[in-house]
Formats: C-alpha cells, sequence, structure tokens
C-alpha cells in the first residue's frame, strides 16, 4: 500500500461513515460551512469528487456556482455517495495520477491531494453538524497541514476559505488545521 492509498483509504472510510451515521431530519441542519446545509455539503462532496474524476481521466471540468443535484433520489444517496467516494479514493491513491497537465491550475502532486483535503475536513464538518465524532488518520492531518499552508491563502482570494480563526497554542494539529481553513474547532449548530 502507498503512502497516499493508506491516507485515502483512512479518509474514505471516515467520511463515509460519517455520511452513513446522517439522520434524514438531519439534511438540512447546518453545518461549519456557513453557506452549506448537511444536504447542500453531501451534493458539493458529489460534485467534487465527479470533477475531479473527470479531470484525471482529461475531461473538462467545467465549474459552476449551481451543480447537478447529486443527492436524488434521497432514498439512495448513501449507496450512491460511499460508491463515489470510495471511487475517487481509489483514483487519486494511484501514483499514475501524479503524471501528466496541471489541473485547476495546480502541480498534479497538489491537485491529488484536494479530494483527500475534502474527504478530511468535511467529514469533520459533518460530523460537527450532526452530532458524531469524527478523528483524521495523524498521517493525513500531518500531510494536509502542509497542503494548506500552500492553498489556502490562494483559496481565500477566491472566497473558497474563512480567514483563519485563533486558536490556542497548545491545540491540536488537527484544531489548527481547522482553524487556519477559517473554522471554529468549538463549532457547534
Amino acid at each position: 500500500m502507498n503512502d497516499l492509498t493508506d491516507k485515502y483509504s483512512h479518509a474514505s472510510e471516515g467520511l463515509i461513515a460519517v455520511a452513513n451515521g446522517v439522520a434524514d431530519d438531519q439534511l438540512s441542519a447546518p453545518t461549519p460551512c456557513s453557506e452549506y446545509t448537511v444536504r447542500e455539503l453531501l451534493n458539493h462532496l458529489f460534485y467534487v469528487t465527479d470533477l475531479m474524476e473527470k479531470g484525471v481521466a482529461g475531461e473538462d471540468m467545467e465549474m459552476t456556482d449551481t451543480p447537478p443535484d447529486f443527492m436524488s433520489p434521497e432514498q439512495t444517496w448513501r449507496n450512491r455517495f460511499t460508491q463515489a467516494i470510495e471511487k475517487c479514493g481509489a483514483t487519486f491513491s494511484n501514483p499514475a495520477v501524479l503524471q501528466g497537465d496541471p489541473l485547476l491550475g495546480l502541480p498534479r502532486s497538489q491537485a491529488a491531494l484536494l479530494p483527500l483535503f475534502d474527504f478530511v475536513i468535511h467529514s469533520w464538518d459533518l460530523a460537527r453538524a450532526t452530532g458524531q465524532e469524527y478523528h483524521p488518520y495523524p498521517p493525513a492531518v500531518d500531510l494536509l497541514d502542509q497542503l494548506s499552508k500552500e492553498v489556502v491563502p490562494g483559496g481565500r482570494e477566491f472566497g473558497v476559505f474563512a480567514e483563519a480563526v485563533e486558536v490556542p497554542q497548545d491545540a491540536s494539529e488537527f484544531a489548527r488545521l481547522l482553524a487556519f481553513t477559517g473554522r471554529d474547532p468549538h463549532w457547534r449548530p
């Protein structure tokens, strides 16, 4: 198992577990991402995985402010979500993904980590919004901490990330990562 496979495996499992723990009556709940409800955040994850899969396949990665509704029909979203996350994790843990033209203007070595970043950060968002526990895989947090220093400042310019939140110096590495992405590690609905 290569290094990325290990990280994607843990991140995929964590995200799928949290998503499967979302009750239907929680889909309209707010999340730490103020622009998304739980349902909208799940749809965002569907959209991002679909978009990144297309990019790796050399297809057009046309982004839109109004992504398709991947959550309908609601009776089957959990199975489809599990399949989409597992497929994306497998795709991006393949070392061949690191070869080729840049994706989203980023070198492949960075772009290949974007789904991992979303899996870990949004697992926490979903868990926090729905009263679940989430404990990320520490080696993934280490890697994403490095990546965040490279991509988050540029993302702030486009409104993708809020300004950093202050946390105590003794905060965990994951709490510092969340804070750097503009999330309050103590957020509650």
